[in-house]
């Protein structure tokens, strides 16, 4: 074959090359403007905003409204209930959250920690009132046949009774509550720890968060008396089918302090900074303010708190009573702490653990 014959050959050759590489390119434009067009009708059709909130369970009752209340068909919250404790843990842990919602400054304070860094060390200047949008305190939920024999904390630690408490360790009343009931019982015994113990005998921890708490207090007759929310003993109470209870007023009683905060590094990474600074803003306003009080807690707001008289209780801070969240702690909570060495030596009264 000739050198003539041989371009004549290719010739052809290159020109079905370049035909099927404008093929190529047709079919590459119509794809790519396919997906681009997918792509927009997706984010034309997204899902509005949704921030996560992790929030106490005692809360409940106010925060579906609030979140009803706040959320628009561009924004909404999803939230999700459990023990104080046991949210904190979650969101030191890992858990992917905008907002918190928990008992008491202590939980903060400890999330803001630098090898933690989850929240602001300043946490408490950026939403008003030091970042507490309402109060509430421990009261007794007494059964009824039990009410003229409980009246103050003495009579809980009588040997024939059985007093319910939520789980220190993963609610924010049973903490509340366990730093009341040992404040009392030091001031009695002193800080002995067999006497301590034996004082608080009649005590039962639930291995529940305080509204869980409640349902097993309601069924099982055993307990004459559980330690929880003023908020939770009233909703309880404004059920047609518990007329058998009472709300018992201790002497005094601690001032639960509900805090909320941003979780820095989440906002920042999911981009709903602006979103979750309105979202927590929003309990602080006057409509925030009214939910909160008709759920029954007491709001930082004079206007509504005045709409309830104040508790019979003398109430205390736990920075009053232990100096901060953080000697209360170790004093008291820590694996060290009294109600450590109380469990440790209940089970090796009963061989067994509680």
């Amino acid at each position: 074959m000739s050198w003539i014959e041989q371009i004549a050959r290719r010739i052809p050759l290159r020109e079905n090359v370049a035909l099927y590489r404008k093929r190529f390119v047709i079919v590459f434009l119509i794809i790519f403007a396919l997906l681009a067009w997918q792509l927009k009708r997706q984010l034309d059709s997204r899902p509005p905003e949704v921030l996560l909130n992790l929030v106490l369970d005692a809360f409940k009752p106010a925060l579906i409204e609030l979140d009803r209340v706040w959320s628009t068909p561009d924004r909404r919250v999803a939230s999700t209930f459990a023990g104080s404790i046991h949210q904190t843990a979650a969101l030191a842990q890992g858990l992917v959250a905008d907002t918190i919602c928990v008992s008491s400054p202590g939980e903060l304070d400890y999330l803001s920690q630098a090898q933690i860094g989850l929240v602001a060390p300043d946490w408490r200047l950026r939403f008003p009132e030091n970042s507490s949008p309402f109060t509430s305190s421990i009261v007794f939920l007494v059964r009824r046949s039990a009410a003229g024999e409980i009246q103050d904390w003495p009579d809980l630690f009588q040997a024939n009774r059985r007093i319910a408490v939520p789980d220190p360790h993963i609610s924010g009343a049973g903490q509340y509550a366990y730093l009341a009931l040992i404040h009392y019982t030091e001031q009695s015994v002193g800080s002995y720890p067999l006497k301590i113990a034996e004082s608080l005998r009649p005590i039962q921890f639930l291995p529940y968060a305080a509204s869980r708490s409640s349902e097993v207090f309601l069924r099982d007759t055993q307990y004459d008396a559980l330690l929880t929310w003023e908020s939770e003993a009233q909703r309880i109470l404004s059920e047609p089918d518990n007329s058998d209870f009472v709300i018992v007023y201790p002497s005094f009683s601690l001032q639960i302090e509900v805090v909320v905060a941003i979780a820095e590094a989440q906002v920042e990474r999911r981009g709903t900074r602006e979103a979750a600074e309105d979202y927590l803003r929003f309990f602080f306003s006057p409509e925030g303010q009214r939910i909160i009080e008709t759920a029954g807690f007491r709001p930082r707001d004079a206007l509504y708190n005045a709409t309830r008289p104040p508790p019979p209780s003398t109430l205390h801070t736990v920075e009053a009573l232990f100096g901060s969240w953080q000697q209360a702690r170790e004093l008291h909570l820590s694996p060290n702490g009294s109600l450590a060495r109380l469990l440790a030596y209940r089970q090796a009264r009963s061989g067994g653990t509680e």
